[in-house]
Order: C-alpha cells, then sequence, then structure tokens
C-alpha cells in the first residue's frame, strides 16, 4: 500500500526544524542566521524533567536551556506584575475589542496568553523523532473549509511547498524579524530575516487537517500532547528571540521582556482562528515592502502583527523601568508590527495561492482510504480573481477546537 503522505515526512529525517525556507538565500547562510542568539554553552545543559514557570502553567520542554527558561519566566513574571499607573495612557477602545478583554493590567492579559500558549519547545527541539501520528483518522471541524496558502510570484518564491502541508504551514506561523546583514563566513551578505517565534502547535495542526490525520509529539520532559485545536499553544522559540534590544551583551533587562512578550502575543494569535481564518495564516509582503515576497505580513486587521503591535505599543507605554533607548528600540518594533498588516490589496496585486491542497489531495488517489472532504471543494478554496481594490477586514477569531 502506498504510504500517507503525512507519515511519510512523520518517518523520515529529510526535514528538520532546522531547515529555512528562504530559497533565494544560500543554505550556509540560511544555516548561521538560524544560530544568531542562540546560547549553548556546557554550562547551561539540558535537563529532562518538567520545568514550568512561575505560576505551573505553562511547561517548557527538557531542551530549553535554563537560562533560557528563566529569562521567559522573567518576562511573564513582569507582565503579570504590569499595573497601569494613575497617569498611564488609557486602553483604546480598539485593543479592548481586539483582545476581547476590559482593563489591560498584567493577570489579564497573562491570561489571554495562557489560553493560547501551553509548551514551549526550544529552538533545536527534534521534530523528526517527536511528532508521530496519533489516529489515522481524524474528523475535523470545518472540514469543508481551509485558509488561504499564499506563495510569492513565480520566480520570487520563498515557499518551497511540500504536499504533506508542515513546511507551509511553518513559515506561515512564524514571527520573523528583518535583519540588516548575516555574517556568510567570508563577508557580510543581506539577509531578508530571522525566524524570532513559530507557533508549532497551529503547523501541525495545519498538517494534521490537510491529511486527515491527528498528529501527536512527544515533549521531552511532559510527555505526550495531541494536536486536536490550534489552541495546543506548542511555541518553538527562534535564534531570534534573545536578540538584545540595546545592550548586545545582555538579554535581560526590562525592555528586552517587553521586547519578547509581544513576540509570545504574536504568535499565541495563530492559535485562533478556524475554517478560512484558521492559525491567522500570513500573507506574502507585497512589493515595495521591505520583506516583500515573504510570508511576513498580514492581510487582514486583527491578525497576528496587529496583536503583537497592540501589545507592544500598550507594554511600552506602561513600562515605568524602561529606559529612552529601550522605549525608542520598542516604539521601532511596535512601528514595524504595524508596517507588516496589509489594509488594502490592489486589483493588479492579489495574492497567489499555493497548490499545496491539490497537492496533498492527490496523493489520495492512491490511497484506499478516503481523502479528506475538502478535497471534494477543492476549487471553492481558492478565491476567485477579481479586478478590483479589496479592503482587508478583521477575521473570525473563535478557535477551531479546544484543548
Amino acid at each position: 500500500m502506498a504510504s500517507n503522505p503525512i507519515r511519510s515526512f512523520l518517518n523520515s529525517s529529510r526535514t528538520t526544524e532546522k531547515t529555512r525556507v528562504f530559497s533565494k538565500f544560500p543554505a550556509g547562510i540560511i544555516a548561521l542566521s538560524l544560530a544568531f542568539g542562540v546560547l549553548s554553552t556546557p554550562a547551561f545543559a539540558l535537563g529532562k524533567k518538567k520545568v514550568t514557570d512561575f505560576s505551573g502553567k505553562i511547561i517548557f520542554s527538557g531542551d530549553v536551556p535554563l537560562n533560557q527558561v528563566k529569562d521567559i519566566q522573567d518576562d511573564l513574571k513582569r507582565l503579570h506584575d504590569l499595573t497601569p499607573g494613575p497617569d498611564a495612557p488609557a486602553m483604546s477602545a480598539w485593543m479592548q475589542e481586539l483582545l476581547g478583554i476590559k482593563k489591560g493590567d498584567g493577570p489579564e492579559l497573562e491570561l489571554w496568553l495562557r489560553d493560547r500558549v501551553r509548551y514551549i519547545l526550544g529552538e533545536d527541539f527534534n521534530a523528526d523523532h517527536s511528532v508521530f501520528v496519533a489516529r489515522e483518522k481524524h474528523e475535523y471541524l470545518n472540514p469543508f473549509l481551509m485558509p488561504v496558502v499564499e506563495e510569492a510570484p513565480l520566480g520570487m518564491t520563498p515557499l518551497q511547498t511540500e504536499s504533506d502541508g508542515r513546511h507551509a504551514a511553518r513559515l506561515l506561523t512564524e514571527s520573523l524579524s528583518p535583519l540588516p546583514k548575516i555574517f556568510n563566513g567570508s563577508g557580510f551578505s543581506d539577509s531578508g530575516a530571522v525566524t524570532v517565534m513559530s507557533n508549532f502547535g497551529s503547523a501541525l495542526y495545519f498538517t494534521g487537517k490537510i491529511n486527515g490525520l491527528l498528529v501527536g509529539i512527544k515533549i521531552p520532559g511532559a510527555g505526550e500532547a495531541r494536536v486536536v485545536s490550534p489552541r495546543a499553544g506548542i511555541i518553538k522559540i527562534g535564534a531570534g528571540l534573545f536578540k538584545a534590544l540595546v545592550d548586545a551583551k545582555d538579554s535581560t533587562g526590562v525592555g528586552d521582556s517587553m521586547s519578547r512578550l509581544s513576540t509570545f502575543f504574536h504568535e499565541a494569535r495563530h492559535s485562533d482562528g478556524n475554517g478560512a481564518s484558521l492559525s491567522f495564516l500570513h500573507a506574502v509582503c507585497p512589493k515595495g515592502h521591505d520583506l516583500e515576497h515573504i510570508n511576513a505580513c498580514d492581510r487582514n486587521l486583527n491578525g497576528p502583527y496587529t496583536v503583537g503591535g497592540v501589545i507592544g505599543r500598550h507594554l511600552t507605554e506602561l513600562c515605568e523601568k524602561c529606559s529612552v533607548a529601550e522605549k525608542e528600540a520598542l516604539r521601532l518594533s511596535y512601528l514595524d508590527s504595524f508596517g507588516r498588516v496589509i489594509r488594502v490589496t490592489a486589483a493588479d496585486a492579489q495574492p497567489r495561492h499555493s497548490l499545496i491542497y491539490y497537492n496533498a489531495c492527490l496523493k489520495f488517489l492512491s490511497e484506499p482510504e478516503p481523502a479528506p472532504k475538502y478535497c471534494s471543494v477543492l476549487s471553492k478554496l481558492e478565491p476567485a480573481p477579481v479586478d478590483f481594490d479589496v479592503d482587508s477586514r478583521p477575521w473570525d477569531d473563535s478557535p477551531e477546537g479546544s484543548r
């Protein structure tokens, strides 16, 4: 019997989580970009026991270096202790509506985050030995509805589509930070972006849904988790997360915490959405953007970059202990997030849609079991071309399934 496409990627080591997805950059540069900000000295040997944060609700994988565990614990503690003073700027009605919150203080924001983040994996987490098929057949909610997966224009394709969906989903749920230069061994060359974080749980859920299987994951020190919803909340640390905000030698300051927290909220948004809005997949940035032709923008008004920007601005305004330099760096960061929101898509710049669903469904022609239900409505998954400008709008953020 021919193998199911999901089984191929789950049982092989052809593509690891360390593989970059930007084909325009040489492999050496790509690999080195992943190493930025990583601390892997023997002093921080990886423990196997379960480590939780100060309230015991977020679980760190055993492969997360202990210094990074401590830094993130400190970040969450600073979030929890955040209290708007009498002179603090009032929270906007837009932020209240965006996040469904009332006060915007630390405990309320922390609760919002914990609803969407459950596990934290290390940068070097080995997916090839940890992801498995938990159930051969699984009935998903909204089985006929799938999100649009965008690709760059022909000839400029950083997204290398794979039929199982894992590669594409990981790219589309990554938080990318622009880096001006990357050392390639013999000099410096321009680069587009470095991964700061990725919502690995959403990528696994998408992978399972596209193949009609339930995917599970073995998390060192925490046991197994079945990914029955994007709200599984499995977040993977990227190379850029611990890049210092101001002081190149220290990424433990309060400003660094605020920066990482805004990234956490960005990734947490990928745990939301259902059907066509599932996981709030990123769009290809338009021509002229600093990250043009890369899936590092949003084609909606309430997605990850909007959430990260709004939270970044809110945390900056409330950060009484941040220095002037830290506040300016944070301001530039949240402005960059807002700059990733595509508010209008011109008629002559409509996105090119990936063939990922077609490729996945073709695989089932040689399978004895039936294809996922969305395969019967493939023509409806791709929006019809339009000859007018399209305004972006908020997407449905209610989650598909639950933990």
